[in-house]
């Protein structure tokens, strides 16, 4: 049977309008992914977090995402070293500095709808004291090791009761980890006390979800206390490889990456799509020597060692013009930092006698075989191996994970050097020193004991800040590059590589990143 003229115009109009509605519902769908990526911000890190309980972060990974869902007390003035008010309008020292009062905002809630008030406080507080801590813990003792006991005053007042004057107490205050405030409720109801997984804090973001080993998504706190974030949506996703992750920003799946290499830099730089900020944080990357064995218990052997390594050619090499050489532990942005410090200076020909009159013929170093900014441990324990078998020594050297890595430095210790890195937590010179005390094992990989420069940090953390304290951390150091545990090799430089529309963002000292304050372009 033949279709009529008027049957077949029906036909093709009805065809016309399928078109038309399956074309602007493409389109449709285009715009909402459109809108939802202007609404998103997209951060690539290498590494994923181990834990978003407040109480149980240890590592930078954790801390960067945490960092969004709660707040401390005090904080760290962006892009300064400076504390200001937080999470506390104000606070008053004791006269004997052996207490702190902090008076709290009234108009701050929990993400789950509960007050956050002075009983919130205390038992975030107590939470981490040593008669109640877990040993999951890892930051409860550098934060609150000094605390006696918290007390309400009101329901808006605290005061902190401490053992010893400490002098960085404040500064502890401020920290993006173990100085965290949760939910009590939140925690309450957790499983085994704790909240990775429904972590609740007073942030400007919230959390959605977290799909392991792909990605963290938070969604922004409309009732924050404060202005609220830019952006709608936070989202961390996790790409190891760095070239995988300069691609995704290429292609526009990401908006900002961490961890920029050296030769990613240099293409970003010439390329021009994208845009570079290169940041000074608080760290510094040295070799440590194992004082407790063969040939470095002897302190000559230590300098011998250092005199056979040209840093500024071996940082000049590897670094080029992205970090520079460092001639102390403390970087120059902390408090105590000298610049005419100088733990070791080049001299081949007397390395070389030195440790053939010690009979060193041979030593085992111990590196990392992940790669980092600036190249991997590896290359630089291969860099130092070149160094020594000129003056005589054979290395051998051994890379592995990081897991390993720490438990060969710690408690297998089979090793003469290692290469390590320390990024402050709290900008001061005493978290900078203390990671070479021995009432830190966990830190002191060299196993460094020193009377002297035991008392000379007791004597800083008891001392108000000042020029007075400055030149005690000053002479700590001074007993360091005499003793030479380890030699600073250089300062650490956060690379950082993002779209052209991403605008206000600033790196802290510290390594945190305040996400709610950036911004992206609308094109």
């Amino acid at each position: 049977m033949s279709l009529t003229n008027s049957a077949k115009k029906l036909l093709i109009y009805m065809f016309v309008i399928f078109l038309i509605l399956r074309f602007s519902s493409g389109c449709q769908r285009s715009t909402n992914i459109l809108e939802a990526r202007k609404n998103s911000l997209i951060y690539s890190q290498s590494e994923e977090p181990s834990s978003l309980d407040s109480a149980r972060i240890g590592d930078v990974p954790s801390s960067i995402v945490a960092f969004n869902v709660y707040e401390s007390l005090l904080k760290f003035k962006e892009g300064t070293l400076e504390v200001v008010p937080n999470l506390a309008e104000y606070w008053e020292e004791s006269r004997d500095r052996l207490s702190y009062v902090f008076k709290l905002r009234k108009d701050v809630k929990f993400h789950d709808g509960t007050k956050f008030n002075a009983q919130a406080v205390k038992f975030n507080i107590d939470r981490q004291l040593e008669s109640n801590r877990d040993e999951n813990m890892p930051y409860a003792t550098a934060v609150y090791g000094a605390v006696e006991c918290v007390e309400i005053l009101d329901d808006y007042t605290v005061k902190f009761v401490l053992k010893e004057v400490c002098s960085y107490f404040l500064k502890n205050m401020a920290m993006d980890i173990g100085a965290f405030m949760a939910s009590p409720d939140a925690i309450k109801k957790s499983k085994n006390n704790d909240i990775t997984k429904n972590p609740v804090g007073t942030g400007p973001y919230k959390y959605r979800e977290w799909r392991k080993g792909q990605s963290i998504k938070l969604y922004r706190n409309e009732e924050y206390w404060g202005e609220r974030a830019c952006t709608e949506n936070l989202v961390f996703k996790f790409i190891k490889d760095a070239s995988s992750r300069l691609v995704a920003l290429d292609n526009g799946e990401v908006d900002i990456i961490e961890k920029v290499d050296i030769d990613s830099a240099e293409r970003i730089k010439l390329e021009n799509k994208n845009k570079l900020d290169i940041s000074e944080v608080l760290g510094t990357y040295y070799m440590a020597y194992n004082t407790e064995r063969f040939p470095f218990n002897n302190k000559e052997a230590r300098r011998a060692i250092s005199q056979a390594v040209n840093i500024e050619e071996l940082v000049s090499t590897i670094c080029r013009n992205y970090a520079s050489p460092a001639t102390s532990l403390l970087p120059k942005l902390i408090s105590g930092h000298d610049p005419n410090i100088k733990y070791s200076s080049y001299n081949e020909n007397v390395s070389r006698e030195t440790l053939k009159n010690l009979g060193v013929k041979k030593i085992k170093i111990l590196s990392l075989s992940t790669v980092g900014i600036f190249g991997s441990d590896q290359q630089w324990a291969e860099a130092v191996q070149s160094y020594l078998s000129k003056v005589g020594v054979e290395s051998e050297i051994q890379a592995c994970d990081l897991k390993s890595y720490r438990d060969k430095i710690s408690k297998e210790r089979d090793f003469d050097l290692c290469f390590y890195r320390w990024i402050s937590d709290n900008g001061d010179a005493d978290n900078f020193l203390q990671i070479l005390s021995k009432d830190n094992p966990e830190l002191n990989y060299s196993r460094y004991n020193s009377d002297r420069f035991e008392e000379i940090l007791k004597k800083g953390r008891n001392t108000a800040y000042g020029p007075q304290r400055d030149d005690l951390y000053t002479e700590a150091e001074k007993v360091l590059s005499e003793d030479l545990p380890l030699v600073p090799l250089f300062y650490n430089q956060e690379i950082t590589a993002m779209s052209r529309e991403v605008n206000n963002f600033i790196l802290n000292p510290t390594g945190t990143i305040k996400f709610a304050l950036i911004f992206k372009s609308q094109s």
